[in-house]
């Protein structure tokens, strides 16, 4: 009986040993086929990311045109300019601080995120705030820029000038906001200018400005067009002051090449030292010329200060003639004629040249600057 129910055993031992051996070969067969099956579809994902990085690299970015229609929404902008400074006729340029906020929906992309001032040399954020108040987004930003401006000189110094701050807000190139003006709060410093100037009639306005290409792209109807929020005003210098010290070493030396019309040239002395004084007037109206080069810089423009210094030169230059007739008719013992030609030229040049000042400042004060507002903030040509 024992030895019958040990071989059982046995047979029974073996038969686990082997149906155990067979699920362990069914196991590692699952288990490899699972890894075969992963290790394809890895590969598989791999193929096709690479075919999507290929295919990207490929392909343009599409235009604006072609995402569809930009969504459109308002944006209220408003312009407040808090100082002028550096204005500087050399360089073509001068430096501005303003002010500068939108309301716009709150689930749009922030106007201000980043701006463009046209025009602009440089331009410095120095202070930034943006605040939610219900569905609508108000940003505020200040900006220092040195801005970029063709002085027009030739009425100098009664020259007037449009200076235009001319804002791009563009936070999203795919979007199209209409942009209103917000004129309540919008305005200038009481202290804007720099001394020796004034500031008026500040008008900030909305204006639509076009580039002069659509740049190639096939599916624009035309040349591409920006909106623009502009504030601009009237710079006036203060002229009047600086007229006369700058002309007044002119004037004194035409005065003194005058009077010395009438200093008889009978005597050899005093005929020298007429010529002397008058030679002398020259040279210091020459030099007093320079005093607008300081004040002016170099320029190409003919202002009206040369106008009358070149007048200042001819009239010196005629006191000289007059004196040398002067002599020839007293040598010829003619002198009589002489006081007379020399009394009466030297009255008449007075006159004349008096009539051509007042001339040239009345017509100064009567050029005004050139309004052209497109040509001042245009930067897509």
């Amino acid at each position: 009986m024992t030895p019958c129910l040990s071989g059982n055993l046995v047979d029974i031992g073996s038969s686990e040993i082997l149906l155990m051996e067979k699920k362990s070969s069914n196991g590692e067969l699952l288990c490899r086929l699972c890894r075969a099956r992963a290790s394809s579809i890895t590969s598989a994902c791999l193929i096709l990311f690479l075919a999507v990085v290929a295919s990207a690299a490929q392909s343009s970015p599409p235009s604006p045109h072609a995402l569809g229609k930009p969504q459109e929404f308002t944006v209220t902008v408003g312009i407040y300019v808090s100082a002028i400074s550096d204005i500087d006729t050399n360089r073509d340029s001068f430096v501005a601080d303003f002010y500068v906020w939108t309301y716009s929906p709150a689930s749009a992309s922030d106007p201000l995120a980043t701006v463009t001032v046209a025009r602009a040399r440089s331009q410095v954020v120095l202070y930034q705030w943006k605040e939610k108040f219900g569905d609508q987004l108000w940003s505020l930003q200040k900006y220092r820029c040195e801005i970029f401006k063709n002085w027009n000189v030739a009425n100098f110094p009664f020259d007037r000038h449009v200076i235009a701050i001319a804002v791009v807000p563009n936070s999203d190139e795919y979007a199209q906001p209409r942009y209103e003006v917000d004129e309540k709060n919008s305005g200038m410093g009481n202290n804007l200018a720099l001394s020796g100037w004034r500031t008026e009639n500040l008008r900030v306005f909305k204006q639509e400005v076009a580039y002069g290409s659509s740049f190639g792209d096939p599916n624009a109807a035309g040349p591409y067009r920006y909106g623009v929020v502009t504030a601009s005003f009237l710079l006036s210098r203060k002229p009047w002051l600086l007229f006369f010290k700058l002309m007044v070493g002119a004037y004194l030396a035409a005065g003194a090449a005058l009077l010395g019309c009438f200093m008889k040239t009978s005597q050899p002395p005093i005929f020298s030292g007429r010529m002397g004084m008058q030679i002398a007037s020259l040279f210091t109206a020459i030099i007093n010329r320079r005093e607008i080069v300081d004040v002016l810089g170099q320029h190409n423009s003919f202002t009206r200060l040369d106008l009358l210094h070149i007048a200042v030169y001819v009239l010196i230059f005629l006191s000289l003639v007059l004196t040398l007739r002067s002599r020839s008719l007293t040598e010829r013992n003619e002198e009589i004629e002489a006081t007379r030609l020399e009394r009466g030229a030297s009255l008449c040049l007075a006159l004349l040249f008096l009539v051509l000042n007042v001339a040239v400042i009345i017509g100064s004060l009567a050029v005004g600057p050139n309004p052209n507002i497109l040509q001042i903030i245009q930067m897509g040509d």
